[in-house]
Formats: C-alpha cells, sequence, structure tokens
C-alpha cells in the first residue's frame, strides 16, 4: 500500500454522525444492517447506511488534510408542493383506526418526510427536526462539535472497525487490513496553527460553509413563501458575517447551494422532473444575478471595496477576508466575481484573490453557449448528460450551466485559485437515475480522468496541475463514483 498523503477540498464530516444523533462525530456507525451497509460501499450507492468521510475513514484513508464543509439542510427539501402526497397524507389520516393512540406513541404519518428520507437518506424524524430548526442554529450546533471535539482522539467502535477492515481488503486486496488504524485526532486550523500538517494519526480540519442562506435566511414567517424561507435584515446578515470573519477560522464560503439564499442566483442541480412531481422545486431566484444586497455582500466577504471610477481597492475596515466558492453560483453570478476579481488582481498583484472551485465539474460548454441555453430556458433531463468523442475517444459532461465553461478554468488558473474535481456521478456526466452499481471500477477512473485532462487542456496552462485537486463532496448527499 502506498504511503501517499491525500487532502480533499470540499466533504462533510459531520454530516452522518448529527443525521444519527451521535454526540460524538468520531462516532459514524449505524449499528446495525451491516452487509448491507458494505453492499451499499462497494457498489456506490448514495450514503445513508454509512459515512463516507467521517474521521475514522479519513484517517485510514490517509487524508492529512480535509476542507469541512459546514451545512444546514434547506427547507427546499422538506417543503411540500405536492398535491397527490397531501392528498394520500389525508386519506391515510382519516383511514387510520386510532390515530390517536398513535399519535400518543409518537408515531406520525409524514408522507412527505418519507419520500424526503428515501431521497436524502436523512432518517424521517431528522428532517422533522430540521424543518422547523433555524439554519443558523444548526450552523452554530455543527460549530460547536468541532470545538468541542478538536484535538481530543477518538477511538473506533467494534462495528466500524470490522466495516473498515472489509473495506481496505476490498479495496487493496494485500493485507493492509493489518494496519488498521484504530484512533486518530482531528486538529483544526485556527489563529493558533502552525501552518504545517499534524504529524501520526491526525488530520487536519479547515472550516468552510455551504450555502449563505445561513446567514441569510430565517423560517419565522416564511412556511407560505415558494421556497419556505424569507429574507433577514441587513444588519442582521451584516453581523452573522462579521461572526464568520471574527469567531470562526474560515476559509471560504460556497455562496449560493440547491435553493435561493437571494443574495445571488443558483444553478440547475437537481433534476427538473421531481419540481414536476411537486417536490425539490428550485425555480425561485435561479439563473439570476447578484441582488444589490448580494453585491455588497460578496464585497464584505473578500474584503474590498469599490471606487466611484469602477477600480476595486482593499477594505481596510472589513476585517479578514473569506474566500469565495463559485460551485452552485449562477453563471450571471460568476461572471460579476471573475469581473472583479481579475480586476482587483491586476492591480494589486502581491495581495490576489484566488477563486476557488471546491467540488465541480466540467460542462465540455464555452460560456456563451451556456448562456444561450439558459437564455432559451433549455437545461432539460433529457440534455444533462452529453456523450461526445474527442480525438478518437468517447468522453461524457454534464453540460448544465452548474459545471465549469472552457473560460472558467482559465479565469481560476490565473486568479492562483483551486479547482476540486466532485466525485459525484451526476457532476461528471452521469445521467439521472442510472444504474450504474455494476460498472468495473475503471468506468469511474475514467470519468475522473476525463475530467481532469479536459479542463487542463481548457486551461492551456502547466499552471492548471498547480490548481486541480479532489473535492469529493462525500456525505454531500450523493452519488459517489
Amino acid at each position: 500500500m502506498s504511503d501517499q498523503q491525500f487532502s480533499d477540498l470540499h466533504c462533510h464530516p459531520a454530516m452522518h454522525p448529527l443525521m444519527l444523533g451521535h454526540k460524538k462525530l468520531w462516532n459514524t456507525h449505524l449499528g446495525s444492517k451491516r452487509r448491507k451497509i458494505k453492499e451499499a460501499q462497494e457498489q456506490g450507492k448514495r450514503g445513508g447506511l454509512y459515512d463516507q468521510a467521517g474521521y475514522p475513514k479519513l484517517i485510514n484513508s490517509r487524508v492529512k488534510l480535509v476542507y469541512a464543509s459546514l451545512y444546514s439542510l434547506e427547507q427546499g427539501f422538506m417543503m411540500n408542493n405536492s398535491y397527490l402526497l397531501s392528498a394520500l397524507n389525508m386519506t391515510i389520516k382519516i383511514g387510520l383506526v386510532f390515530p390517536m393512540i398513535l399519535h400518543f406513541a409518537g408515531i406520525r404519518l409524514h408522507l412527505r418526510d418519507f419520500v424526503m428520507s428515501l431521497y436524502t437518506k436523512y432518517k424521517a424524524k431528522r428532517l422533522r427536526f430540521l424543518k422547523e430548526q433555524e439554519y443558523w442554529d444548526e450552523f452554530i450546533n455543527e460549530l460547536q462539535h468541532y470545538k468541542d471535539e478538536k484535538d481530543t482522539t477518538g477511538e473506533l467502535v467494534h462495528e466500524s472497525e470490522q466495516e473498515i477492515m472489509h473495506l481496505l481488503d476490498f479495496a487493496y486486496g494485500d493485507g493492509t487490513s493489518n494496519n488498521l488504524k484504530s484512533s486518530g485526532t482531528f486538529r483544526v486550523a485556527d489563529g493558533n496553527w502552525d501552518k504545517s500538517l499534524p504529524a501520526g494519526d491526525e488530520v487536519l480540519t479547515v472550516l468552510t460553509m455551504e450555502g449563505l442562506a445561513i446567514v441569510s435566511q430565517t423560517k419565522h414567517g416564511g412556511g407560505h413563501s415558494k421556497h419556505g424561507t424569507k429574507m433577514l435584515r441587513s444588519n442582521t446578515i451584516g453581523k452573522r458575517i462579521r461572526y464568520l470573519k471574527n469567531e470562526i477560522p474560515l476559509f471560504f464560503v460556497t455562496f449560493s447551494h440547491h435553493f435561493s439564499s437571494e443574495l445571488c442566483g443558483h444553478a440547475r442541480s437537481l433534476p427538473i422532473k421531481a419540481r414536476r412531481l411537486g417536490l425539490l422545486d428550485q425555480e425561485f431566484f435561479i439563473d439570476e444575478g447578484f441582488s444589490q444586497l448580494g453585491y455588497l455582500t460578496l464585497k464584505y466577504l473578500l474584503s474590498v471595496k469599490e471606487l466611484p471610477n469602477g477600480q476595486f481597492i482593499k477594505d481596510e475596515n472589513a476585517g479578514r477576508r473569506i474566500f469565495i466558492d463559485v460551485k452552485h453560483l449562477s453563471l450571471k453570478g460568476r461572471l460579476t466575481l471573475y469581473q472583479l476579481v481579475a480586476s482587483y488582481n491586476a492591480a494589486h498583484p502581491l495581495d490576489k484573490i484566488p477563486i476557488i472551485a471546491s467540488h465541480i465539474g466540467y460542462s465540455n460548454r464555452g460560456i456563451g453557449e451556456m448562456l444561450l441555453t439558459l437564455k432559451a430556458n433549455n437545461e432539460k433531463d433529457s440534455s444533462q448528460a452529453e456523450k461526445t468523442m474527442i480525438n478518437g475517444r468517447a468522453h461524457q459532461f454534464n453540460t448544465w450551466s452548474i459545471n465549469l465553461g472552457h473560460e472558467e478554468i482559465a479565469k481560476i488558473v490565473a486568479s492562483g485559485g483551486l479547482i476540486g474535481i466532485a466525485l459525484e456521478q451526476n457532476n461528471l456526466g452521469v445521467p439521472f437515475g442510472a444504474k450504474t452499481n455494476k460498472k468495473p471500477r475503471e468506468y469511474f477512473a475514467r470519468l475522473v480522468m476525463n475530467q481532469m485532462l479536459c479542463m487542463a487542456r481548457a486551461a492551456n496552462t502547466p499552471d492548471f496541475w498547480n490548481c486541480v485537486t479532489m473535492g469529493t463532496d462525500f456525505d454531500g448527499l450523493i452519488d459517489p463514483v
């Protein structure tokens, strides 16, 4: 087995333990269905029965540096606009013989929660809790776990030990499981970090955040809106961003996510057919550019200000800079960001702002072609994945604007930024709903290498190889390669 060490630009180590209600992030095991857990991982099925990026697996996978994304599940996943589900739920309730007995026994039938539990792999009980929990409160709860458990050593439970030993044998088949690491420590990069990787069975954790709805949205009084939340006042948003700058060593923020923050539009990421069933409606604010408040928020995060002549300078009063991750950001929003960063970096070459694309794929499209597709409202499920021949070899791509266009690769490289290749099937060009569990490993390896080499060709500079890394998005509700 190689001594190679790894980094991951975007994953969710806390997602699975919190979903299960565990008190410690080190405890990631479901505690049952051991055979199904192993099979699900071998076949690349969506995580739910198993974790993908919990700390026991990070330690045993020789990951030394991980960018841990803090995320609060969005209300859009839990909104019910389905007349069919509502009618079925009413029918079931009416048909119950002892509804009050079931109620007092703690059994409640929520078909919406059941359906979304199947999709997200979250437990229905957890979904009902998150439906009422404010984004910010859940964010602080997750953050507190990292603060409380940093620099402490965790021990593998017996079930996790067996699971990881099986995976090591499955992956390598060379007795690697004999080197199982049954304990480990995670560090958090903060003001006391000495800028070096930790030694031994330890992993350095850099905190990031996914989705500015965490700071801009509230569920109070927003339950009847199209996306289930409403906008907070600008002074509250500013106060929360100051907290991110001053109290948390936050490296970057993924500005947009699946549903609207009302600060900038988001790119389409979910099957359109789900919206037609009354589920997962992404349409509010989709593909829009920055709102006026969103543009002010962008400049405040980057600690820049704009002069009357259109030039950008550093805002010394805005505090520490937090970088911007373009994943999920609308194409219009990305173009605004690229223009701002290019202008600032040209004038301040010693204080360049790097652009992050933390867990992303390549569209094999130019920006102009993607803009025309969006203008024609022509991002369809049927055109999401495309197979094409390049230099006599077959390739496949997700052509939607959630992925990067040709010119964007060069813009990110020029900024000195980072591009994390997502290890998620749809990002890499696998159609929604495609059955891939029987595909050989070589199929998935080709998907990843296809992305990396085609991005390198689009960048047209060897500097690309200083900017590319893995951004797995593990434990982020994905279908992994």
